[in-house]
């Protein structure tokens, strides 16, 4: 009974955690959890598991420059119908204006 309860409604969290790659498996499991209790498919799950990861990597790698020190910022909402996450590093960013579209064959 109480899996159905927690399928009716959003979960939605914040987390901060230190940019080492392990230190994202917590967070990850749990998202993944309520992907779980929600029944996404095998799929839909894998796909989150692989794009959580992917970009976790980019933002410790790309945006914190591995600098442990720095945190990464997880906001997550899973219900449903619906998984939304979004990450924000401590690095200096970039103009997305100023990337050529990687959607153009020349820039593939």
């Amino acid at each position: 009974m109480e899996i159905e309860n927690q399928k009716s409604k959003i979960d939605s969290r914040s987390v901060v955690i230190q940019s080492s790659p392990s230190a994202i498996n917590e967070t990850c499991e749990w998202i993944l959890s309520r992907l779980k209790i929600n029944d996404f498919s095998q799929e839909d799950i894998f796909s989150v598991h692989v794009a959580l990861e992917e970009a976790f990597l980019n933002a410790i790698i790309h945006g914190n420059k591995m600098v442990e020190e720095k945190a990464v910022k997880i906001d997550y909402s899973v219900g449903p119908d619906v998984v939304r996450i979004s990450m924000t590093d401590e690095g200096e960013g970039f103009d997305p204006d100023a990337v050529p579209d990687p959607r153009r064959a020349e820039n593939l």
